[in-house]
């Protein structure tokens, strides 16, 4: 049976789809309809699959194509009205379709290509006064092993391991980021879906694979290199 979700999203790990689902609701405070709900129904239309696609972007619809520019305006002219809690989980839903939005997937209506979503996401980070996080950021954060990283629920840390089945003979891929400012990371590619990924700065691609092949020995470690201009040419964001 086909899943209500889209295909793109069932291969990204757990965590990016568990944010991406905990934004489709709306918020609860607010009105039917309210200025956050054009990027609300946008967002669902980007992650799920519709029941029935003739009903996509009509009044009052459950999903919509895109949203305009203008709608992403208003919504953040009407900042104040929302809980911030509300506003963190759009703002975190925005920002993995924005980061993980497969190009090739071609959707009804220009605003729900992923830049759309990225420059949304922007824009509700600098209306915040915070600094965004570039995709390997993001991705390191969402796929860290938290318990190696914080311990168990008594407290105590446990060693990091990777996925319990898990073949060590089964090759890893890894992404090497190079950053604006010329630092390399590498993170786990989909290859390694559920366990920690480093994110370390190093001067050099063949330092950072050096030490994801230290990090993953035995196993091989097969890299590839993607530079990350969209941060860099993102535009101004709205106020």
């Amino acid at each position: 049976m086909k899943s209500v979700l889209r295909d793109w999203v069932m291969e990204l790990p757990l965590r990016h789809q568990g944010v991406l689902i905990t934004a489709l609701r709306g918020c609860d405070s607010a009105p039917k309809e309210n200025s956050a709900k054009p990027l609300v129904r946008a967002l669902r239309y980007a992650v799920l699959n519709p029941a029935d696609e003739r009903e996509v972007g009509m009044p009052s619809a459950f999903m919509s194509p895109g949203f305009s520019d203008e709608e992403l305006r208003a919504f953040l002219k009407d900042w104040d009205h929302y809980p911030i809690h509300f506003v963190q989980h759009l703002m975190h839903a925005c920002q993995v379709v924005g980061n993980c939005y497969p190009p090739e997937e071609k959707l009804r209506g220009p605003s729900t290509a992923g830049s759309a979503f990225l420059f949304a996401y922007h824009s509700m980070v600098h209306k915040l006064r915070l600094n965004p996080e570039t995709p390997a950021e993001m991705h390191a954060r969402l796929t860290e092993d938290r318990i190696a990283r914080y311990g168990n629920a008594t407290g105590d840390t446990v060693p990091l391991t990777g996925p319990a089945d898990f073949d060590p003979n089964e090759t890893v891929e890894i992404i090497v980021t190079k950053a604006p400012n010329g630092i390399f990371r590498w993170e786990t590619g989909p290859s390694y879906l559920g366990s920690r990924v480093a994110h370390s700065d190093f001067a050099s691609v063949s330092d950072a694979i050096d030490d994801a092949v230290d990090r993953f020995n035995p196993s091989p470690v097969a890299p590839r290199l993607r530079e990350e201009t969209v941060a860099a040419s993102i535009e101004q964001p709205y106020e």
